[in-house]
């Protein structure tokens, strides 16, 4: 049976035409007023020849043998296959999203670099009581969010100070955020990287001797640190030394480095 539609053409091919699998058919894709001429024109051939087996569609020219691809498609099912089938792009490095927590033991201006972030992101340890290495090899700050502690006898300052690239290229700003004697705070404290400071995009363990941030806060404040990090797979990772390890454990350093140890990860193994 031949069946025609306003935008395509079910049809039997010339028998010169290679098979095609089992379970396709061919789909022509040509120009309307063309094929309707060729339905007329087949139609008048069987009455006029009496024949009763159907009667074959006759292709123009061009698509004589093999028809070309831009003419036909073969439909399979309710899939349909123009081309070759490639698999798509993969992200072949592992991605992590996550949220940390760490405990500030002592008061102070803890200055962050990009190792010691890579150190609290997770390491392994590769050389007993001596040596771990950092799972991840770069990552991307979203926030920094602190709960300062509750005071009675003293403001309370929780502050992050976002580091540019140039000492040159930054405006003349400091923002502190105080907590009177006194007031209990419910919530924590945001820190946002601006898009222009060294956090505000993704950092790599090629550059990880810098500082990139310096948290002040006092003792028994909770630091939770929102970031986007890479499992080592192009970068290298970086090695931290510790004084107990041991080979083959996990472990997460303090967000201030191992030999600080005052901001003290929190629910996770960890070492100094």
């Amino acid at each position: 049976m031949i069946s025609s539609t306003k935008s395509k053409l079910t049809t039997s091919l010339p028998d010169s035409t290679p098979a095609t699998p089992s379970g396709a058919r061919w789909v022509l894709m040509g120009d309307v007023d063309h094929t309707h001429k060729v339905l007329r024109e087949t139609k008048e051939s069987k009455e006029e020849s009496g024949a009763d087996a159907p009667a074959r569609l006759r292709l123009p020219p061009s698509s004589a043998g093999l028809p070309p691809s831009s003419f036909l498609r073969m439909v399979r099912g309710s899939s349909k296959f123009s081309g070759g089938n490639l698999p798509p792009d993969l992200l072949a490095t592992p991605a992590v999203k996550h949220t940390f927590r760490f405990h500030c033991t002592s008061s102070g201006t803890y200055s962050v670099t990009a190792k010691m972030v890579l150190g609290a992101l997770g390491n392994i340890c590769t050389v007993a009581n001596t040596t771990v290495t950092s799972m991840a090899s770069a990552f991307k700050i979203n926030r920094v969010v602190i709960w300062p502690p509750s005071s009675t006898s003293s403001a309370t300052e929780a502050l992050v100070l976002w580091l540019a690239g140039s000492s040159d290229q930054v405006p003349d700003q400091e923002v502190i955020s105080s907590i009177p004697s006194g007031i209990t705070v419910t919530r924590g404290l945001v820190f946002t990287p601006p898009p222009k400071s060294l956090c505000g995009d993704w950092l790599c363990s090629t550059g990880s001797s810098f500082s990139m941030f310096n948290i002040t806060t006092n003792a028994e404040a909770i630091i939770d640190l929102a970031v986007d990090y890479r499992i080592s797979n192009v970068f290298s990772p970086v090695a931290s030394t510790v004084a107990a390890g041991t080979l083959g454990s996990v472990y997460y350093l303090a967000l201030d480095g191992p030999s600080s140890n005052k901001l003290q990860v929190v629910g996770l193994p960890t070492t100094a």
